[in-house]
């Protein structure tokens, strides 16, 4: 499960960067990302597939 990747996320989280978070539907821990990107940068968008996470950057600024 890589523990190691949420804690990085919240690394990235803690920082006024943009960032792009995208989620494999079946990922065991989808509620933790969820949860954790929503209570620290409600304003990410959480985006479900490859294609979703390819627009989101680049329609970016």
């Amino acid at each position: 499960m890589c523990p190691i990747t949420l804690y990085e996320l919240g690394t990235w989280l803690m920082t006024d960067k943009p960032l792009f978070v995208g989620v494999h539907p079946a990922y065991a821990r989808r509620l933790d990302v969820e949860i954790q990107t929503r209570l620290v940068r409600p304003e990410v968008k959480i985006v479900y597939s490859l294609a979703a996470l390819a627009e989101l950057i680049k329609t970016a600024n």
